[in-house]
């Protein structure tokens, strides 16, 4: 079986810690970004309200994305640590399909972080508005993203937008909030 040779060849369970150990470098930037995010949040929000949808979605959004990066590539880590470990080739495969399915409610509750800021944004007019129309329909795959789990080219085609909007919104923000 094709699996099990490449599960035992050293020079594969390297490569996947390696991806392990860079993947896991996102977590870094996120962070940061979603930190800086709360720190942006509209004066008008005297609840609270957004802050609080920031902070309880963004750190579902990374708990969701930790454990996903465990699933699909942590066996690795298992592979390199336990070596009188061998793996059973399906245990493997549910752990790898599993991966997706750790990251849909992360990914619901991204989109809904990114939805209330978009419109907070928009009726605040304190960001740019093409910045806010467009987190409105990111946002909205992100939520809607469960519903095409199982096609997996999909789901990571439809992320392509996120990170677009990630990378605007970071060199956008920081701009935004000298000028308010």
């Amino acid at each position: 079986d094709r699996l099990a040779a490449y599960l035992q060849d050293p020079s594969s369970v390297d490569q996947m810690l390696m991806f392990f150990a860079l993947s896991n470098l996102i977590f870094v930037f996120a962070i940061g970004f979603f930190a800086g995010l709360r720190s942006l949040v509209s004066p008008s929000d005297l609840s609270g309200w957004v802050r609080g949808v920031v902070t309880i979605g963004a750190a579902l959004f990374l708990s969701g994305g930790l454990l996903s990066e465990m699933m699909s590539t942590g066996i690795a880590v298992v592979l390199r640590t336990t070596p009188d470990y061998h793996p059973d080739i399906n245990t493997v495969l549910l752990l790898q399909g599993l991966w997706s399915t750790a990251i849909a409610p992360g990914q619901v509750a991204l989109g809904v972080v990114i939805i209330t800021l978009s419109a907070t944004w928009l009726r605040d007019h304190s960001m740019p508005g093409w910045l806010g129309w467009v987190g409105v329909l990111v946002g909205t795959v992100a939520v809607l993203r469960p519903a095409i789990i199982t096609n997996i080219p999909v789901v990571i085609v439809s992320f392509q937008p996120l990170f677009l909007w990630v990378a605007a919104a970071a060199i956008v923000l920081p701009h935004s909030s000298r000028t308010r």
